[in-house]
């Protein structure tokens, strides 16, 4: 059984799409992914470049990787990435308290002590109970959490889902941890007056995906306001230069609690267009 401190995949944690799943190549996967959460930190520099391998392993373990080719592919991962910092056992024990929760926040050297901490979590509370206290609550710590959870170019809401998927506790440890290291500008800067300029949540979306894209690439301000050596080209670009556009088009995709299914497959059919046009553009030079 998988818990929140050991990796167990097996040919029927698939994820939403697999093809040729392998008992062997599970043990691998198991065995990888095993040694990247005792040895590894989850950014491989100062910069807050993130480990990619439980994305790499556990998606080319759903699309039918041999054991060779897990193992290959973490390999080549593993070569670049820092090692694990020792979790400090005072820096837990303070994490139970709320306000010396919110004062380490943020910050790199916490991942191995909020790792701890939401594995702890997970083996009092259990899983699904952890992730609506710490994410969906509604409470200040939950709210400030689930901002930090968008941050990094969404890669905790990633390493988050890659848990889900794949039932398995560690890695969603591994996502609360991410997420509360990571930086919280996200959500005062777009989301919370993205939210606000759409009136509240829950209200029927009139636009499609596809049509707000097109609308925003015709909005000749916001199409330009990221430029080239922003740092952050979301923070950095277009939040500078283009503040009220990018917020009253976001604020356009609403979603009611009967259209969930409906716009999930409208997301979904979007990412494939873009990625279709996109991988077009670069095989046959069109510009």
């Amino acid at each position: 059984m998988a818990t929140a401190r050991k990796i167990l995949l097996s040919p029927s944690d698939s994820g939403v799409f697999s093809s040729g799943i392998r008992e062997d190549s599970a043990r691998t996967a198991n065995e990888v992914l095993q040694e990247d959460l005792e040895k590894h930190h989850v950014y491989f520099n100062d910069m807050g470049f993130h480990n990619h391998i439980v994305h790499h392993v556990l998606t080319i373990f759903a699309l039918g990787a041999s054991p060779e080719e897990i193992k290959a592919a973490y390999n080549k991962d593993k070569s670049y990435q820092r090692p694990a910092l020792p979790a400090d056992q005072t820096v837990i024990q303070s994490l139970y308290d709320k306000a010396e929760f919110q004062k380490c926040l943020g910050r790199h050297k916490n991942y191995p002590n909020f790792l701890a901490y939401f594995q702890q979590e997970m083996e009092r509370k259990g899983v699904e109970n952890v992730i609506n206290e710490y994410l969906f609550s509604g409470d200040e710590l939950a709210e400030n959490l689930l901002s930090r959870l968008f941050g990094g170019l969404l890669h905790p809401l990633i390493h988050l889902g890659f848990g889900i998927e794949f039932d398995q506790p560690a890695i969603i440890a591994e996502a609360l941890a991410q997420t509360a290291i990571h930086e919280d500008w996200m959500s005062p800067m777009f989301l919370w007056p993205a939210e606000k300029a759409a009136g509240g949540i829950g209200k029927p979306g009139k636009k499609t995906m596809v049509q707000i894209l097109e609308e925003m690439r015709a909005n000749k301000k916001l199409a330009s306001s990221a430029h080239f050596n922003d740092a952050n080209k979301m923070r950095d670009g277009v939040l500078q230069r283009a503040p009220e556009e990018m917020i009253r088009y976001a604020a356009e995709f609403t979603v009611s609690s009967d259209q969930l299914e409906e716009k999930l497959v409208e997301m979904i059919d979007t990412v494939g267009k873009e990625e279709s046009e996109h991988a077009l553009y670069l095989n046959t030079d069109e510009h």
